[in-house]
């Protein structure tokens, strides 16, 4: 179930599939496995350090939305995945799981505030940099094995 959209965001698709990504562990090796680690911990390391990485990647890939600020649309998040993949050396899988995140975040939002079918695009720029951290943290899980 691809949405219509130009051909960078073809890839950004939400289907029942993307939702059951597996958590295997990355093929990588450990310098590459530490350096991912270490930039996402970065962007995690606080409430502010996760918001200004949220804005930052608004500011490079949202655009201006009704209400005067920014918001991000599934072009725009199709080319921060192709970004991430790019200067982090994130895995195809890790934007999956991201996409993944992202839909399950949106579907929560929505039953927390009692709002059925709101659309995930475009997303404002409070919702992003709400689900951002929770789009990290799923990637970081992928690369730090916890539990036994």
């Amino acid at each position: 179930n691809i949405l219509a959209a130009p051909d960078a965001a073809k890839r950004v698709h939400f289907a029942p599939d993307t939702l059951s990504i597996s958590l295997a562990q990355p093929k990588v090796g450990p310098e590459e496995r530490g350096q991912i680690v270490r930039a996402i911990a970065t962007m995690l390391a606080s409430d502010s350090t996760s918001r200004s990485s949220a804005l930052r990647r608004l500011e490079q890939f949202g655009q201006a939305s009704e209400n005067g600020g920014l918001q991000l649309n599934q072009e725009g998040f199709a080319k921060l995945l192709d970004s991430l993949e790019e200067k982090m050396h994130l895995q195809v899988e890790d934007t999956k799981l991201m996409t993944a995140w992202l839909q399950r975040w949106r579907f929560r939002a929505n039953a927390a505030k009692g709002m059925h079918g709101q659309p995930l695009w475009p997303m404002s720029q409070e919702d992003f940099i709400a689900a951002w951290p929770t789009v990290l943290r799923a990637v970081r899980d992928r690369y730090i094995h916890i539990g036994g």
